[in-house]
């Protein structure tokens, strides 16, 4: 196989970096969480002890857990071509964070720390570049 036969098949995968990039955040964050949840919790969110009578620690590990398996998606998602039709939904879901993540600094911001309000807005403003990246990356794939 010449290198200019292989090029189209490995050209897709390098242009969905950002989809790669989003699940190594995704990861990271959600280890850090699964990790550190109650130290994060009581550093981030002094104001807010738990959530519906859930500990916050324990409702950040959760979400640990979640953004671990979002990550893990996400890469899975990018690197299989039978499921790179899922990839507009994973943007579509950046999206929802990024609004969540308004909604919640712009509606609860008394039970955050200052640390904890510039956590939040800087995960939203990362995810939103990703977001942004990766419909590119999506345009220019089609």
């Amino acid at each position: 196989m010449s290198a200019t036969s292989a090029s189209p098949a490995i050209r897709p995968v390098r242009g969905l970096w950002p989809f790669y990039a989003a699940g190594a955040l995704d990861a990271l964050v959600g280890l850090d969480l699964l990790l550190a949840g109650p130290s994060l919790a009581a550093w981030l969110l002094p104001g807010a002890e738990s959530l519906l009578g859930v500990a916050m620690g324990s409702v950040l590990r959760a979400l640990g857990v979640v953004l671990l398996l979002v990550g893990l998606d996400t890469v899975v998602c990018a690197r299989s071509p039978g499921l790179r039709r899922f990839l507009p939904a994973l943007v579509a879901a950046a999206w929802v964070w990024v609004t969540a993540s308004a909604l919640v600094l712009a509606l609860d911001a008394r039970y955050f720390s200052p640390a904890g309000m510039a956590a939040v807005a800087l995960l939203a403003c990362a995810v939103a570049l990703l977001a942004v990246l990766q419909s590119r990356a999506l345009r220019a794939a089609a």
